[in-house]
């Protein structure tokens, strides 16, 4: 009974701790009169949070006060609008079953991660570690004497916060964390495409959970995180306008990927480059926002040289066996590897057939809408193509190398093309009941 409590109570400390600094009701000072709900104020809350709790890693902050302060500051800064949110709450049946539905998925999955502890192979081979040397208190200078020193070191940094600063101090609660970045993060692009119909939006969101759920995942990887912030870039994407102010935004939101995973440098330059260059916004404010953004990951590699000792990937960039490619037959025999195993991986993780099935209905069916949405496409293919780049060149056993990490960047980033599918499924409810009227 204790432990069910204690999810409970985790779960409320997210809903505090995220509901500061953004709400609905000082959004506008962001984001005019654009169109923002709860779990979109969430979104923007998390990533500012993991951006704070990044440079709280490098400062050596301890973990236990510095979550005292945060619960102290929500909860100063949110008795101004709690009788608002109590209002906004119950002023519609439909936003109250709304609320009540995210609640109840977030427990029901709270309690599938609860009775399913087991860390798998790569959580216990290293992102464990750097978690537990959060955990005690050991300084971040520490992780140079760990494996893989090298590894970005934010997800366990979150790990090990939520798992101290829980009531049981039982490790799963700190990965509850990446379950409820998951659930909001889905929340957030599908009530911004389905405002007004709650059912709707149950059965899509139910949908997209059990095409996107992976025990597995949850086992201490880092993906989740990944694939909930790439869920959280495409649903501000929409904000793009003439105000470079939202693309300054969109480069907060895309930080935290370099400091998850190796592979999330690559996805920072790969999903947030191509809207810096194809915005509309003039040359000369263009080119301060695209200096901003590479300013970052050069402070990345300065600050991992400096603390880690160490700045690099598993294998190096230039390595003997690329000049293996130069030979046809061996290129073309390991495109048609990877091709396989890639479809192996979509078929695994059945969003990417409906994110493929939506792009090519909505190329051949919809090209007034596919025109605004082209940006979608253009990163796919540089999505794809760099994800065979990564397999034409790794200097290891590539058909090893593919059995066990293809499917989990297949994944990564499959949540990013919700937008096409949500579009697509939207013109074609609305189409059915245009129908229907007419009859």
């Amino acid at each position: 009974m204790i432990e069910i409590f204690s999810i409970l109570f985790q779960l409320l400390v997210f809903i505090i701790i995220f509901s500061f600094p953004v709400n609905l009701f000082n959004k506008n000072l962001l984001f005019e009169n654009h169109y923002l709900g709860i779990s979109d104020c969430y979104c923007l809350n998390i990533i500012i949070h993991l951006n704070l709790f990044l440079i709280c890693s490098f400062l050596n902050i301890d973990q236990r006060l510095y979550f005292y302060i945060l619960i102290a500051l929500s909860l100063f800064f949110n008795i101004f609008f709690i009788k608002k949110y109590i209002d906004y709450i119950l002023s519609k049946k439909e936003i109250l079953v709304n609320f009540t539905f995210f609640i109840l998925i977030t427990i029901a999955l709270f309690g599938d991660l609860a009775s399913h502890l087991k860390l798998e192979w790569d959580a216990l081979s290293h992102w464990v570690w750097k978690t537990t040397n959060f955990y005690e208190n050991m300084s971040i200078e520490n992780i140079k004497n760990l494996r893989f020193p090298y590894y970005p070191h934010l997800g366990p940094y979150v790990w090990s916060f939520f798992w101290k600063n829980s009531i049981l101090e039982y490790e799963y609660f700190g990965r509850l964390f990446y379950v409820f970045l998951y659930i909001v993060s889905i929340f957030s692009i599908v009530n911004y495409f389905f405002r007004n119909s709650n059912l709707n939006k149950f059965i899509i969101i139910f949908f997209i959970i059990i095409l996107s759920f992976d025990r597995f995942l949850f086992s201490g990887y880092q993906g989740y995180l990944l694939f909930s912030i790439l869920i959280i870039v495409s649903r501000f994407s929409f904000f793009l306008n003439k105000n470079f102010k939202y693309l300054l935004i969109l480069i907060i939101i895309g930080h935290p990927l370099m400091w998850i995973k190796d592979e999330g440098l690559f996805y920072y330059f790969i999903f947030i480059f191509p809207f810096i260059l194809m915005s509309p916004i003039d040359l000369r404010k263009k080119m301060f926002v695209l200096m901003l953004a590479l300013i970052l990951p050069i402070i990345q590699y300065y600050l991992q040289k400096y603390y880690m000792g160490v700045f690099g990937f598993q294998a190096e960039i230039i390595n003997d066996s690329l000049k293996q490619n130069l030979n046809l037959k061996i290129l073309f025999s390991k495109i048609f590897l990877i091709s396989k195993f890639m479809i192996v991986s979509i078929i695994k993780y059945k969003l990417w057939i409906i994110n493929l099935l939506s792009f090519t209905i909505m190329f051949f069916f919809f090209k007034k809408i596919n025109i605004n949405l082209k940006i979608f496409y253009v990163i796919a293919f540089i999505n794809l193509s760099f994800l065979f780049a990564v397999y034409i060149h790794t200097p290891y056993d590539l058909k090893f190398l593919l059995t066990v990490t293809l499917d989990r960047l297949v994944f990564h980033s499959s949540g990013f093309y919700l937008p096409i599918v949500l579009i697509l499924l939207k013109k074609l409810l609305n189409t059915s009941y245009n129908s229907r009227s007419k009859t």
